[in-house]
């Protein structure tokens, strides 16, 4: 294609196991660079319960983009993410 535009597929990229265990990630894009990235788009597979692992100094936002949704614990109390719902 012209334009350094470049046409890739969700297949195409690895996904990494969390460390917690209870899914996997496949980063999409990442700035400045993906070894210092200072924001990240990532896709990630829930297989099972986990807390969420400590990513000290990063602000995180999840939305559902299939399924049935999910619920998040914050400091003790539940708060549900509904598909096509607010971050």
């Amino acid at each position: 294609m012209s334009d350094g535009v470049k046409i890739v597929r969700f297949e195409d990229f690895a996904g990494r196991p969390w460390r917690n265990g209870g899914g996997i990630t496949r980063e999409l894009l990442t700035g400045p660079s993906p070894e210092r990235w200072q924001w990240r788009v990532s896709v990630a597979d829930i297989e099972r319960d986990a807390p969420f692992s400590l990513w000290a100094g990063v602000q995180r936002w999840f939305v559902p983009i299939e399924g049935g949704g999910a619920e998040l614990r914050v400091d003790g109390l539940p708060h549900r993410v509904e598909l096509g719902g607010e971050p």
